[in-house]
């Protein structure tokens, strides 16, 4: 969907939602200045590049259940300046079933601006639960918020921010800590010149039962990184 507004992928009603399997490149795709789009209730597995793509895309809601496994590349990409999303409420990946994990990361957000994740259960994936990155030279992605996740049982990590500044994961409020656990690396990496990155409040190797959900590495691996804070997890 190129340049377009105010549309609507899918639904909550029994029976809107798509099955958005086999396609050569990505599952869905919002680009070119897409503003306000909404993707809800749809099953997006095994396309051959991300399940679902943001790039150049602003404003737009991916909620509301939508199942993203089983993908080439990521379950969810937000990419190419896109801003004000909002990926809330997914299953994006599967633990129990090593074949649905997406086959690089959960989401990833690429050098882009002010987009919140949250609400997402995202687990099993090949490699990062969610990778926040500088993907574009001279760019750094900044104030994205990621709160409330469960982020378990990824490949690598549960959370790696790399080049990127302002960034929130977690908080103190109301169900706003990630869960990030049993991950075969560490929980959270902050590295790769990032500044100014926040880690509150989260539960890290442990839930709010307090099981035992200690992941592979470090909990929190801070390398290479500027005026971290992190505090009350």
């Amino acid at each position: 969907m190129a340049a377009s507004s105010f549309q609507t992928i899918g639904g909550t009603t029994d029976g809107f939602g798509n099955l958005v399997t086999a396609n050569t490149t990505d599952g869905i795709a919002l680009t070119e200045q897409s503003r306000s789009i909404t993707v809800q209730g749809n099953d997006v597995t095994a396309n051959t590049r991300h399940g679902i793509s943001l790039a150049s895309t602003n404003d737009a809601m991916v909620d509301g259940g939508n199942v993203v496994t089983a993908n080439g590349v990521d379950g969810i990409n937000v990419s190419a300046t896109s801003v004000r999303n909002r990926i809330s409420g997914n299953t994006i990946g599967d633990a129990s079933d090593p074949g649905l994990g997406n086959k690089r990361d959960g989401i990833g957000l690429a050098a882009v601006t002010g987009n919140l994740v949250t609400n997402n259960v995202v687990a099993g994936n090949v490699r990062h639960g969610l990778l926040v990155s500088n993907a574009v030279a001279g760019a750094a992605a900044a104030t994205n918020v990621v709160q409330g996740n469960r982020l378990v049982s990824n490949g690598q990590t549960g959370v790696t921010v790399l080049g990127s500044r302002n960034q929130v994961i977690g908080g103190t409020g109301v169900d706003q800590a990630n869960v990030i656990g049993l991950n075969k690396a560490d929980g959270v990496v902050v590295g790769g010149l990032s500044s100014s990155v926040v880690v509150l409040g989260n539960l890290i190797g442990t839930d709010a039962t307090g099981a035992d959900l200690g992941n592979g590495g470090d909990g929190v691996e801070v390398n290479s990184a500027v005026g971290t804070t992190i505090a009350s997890n």
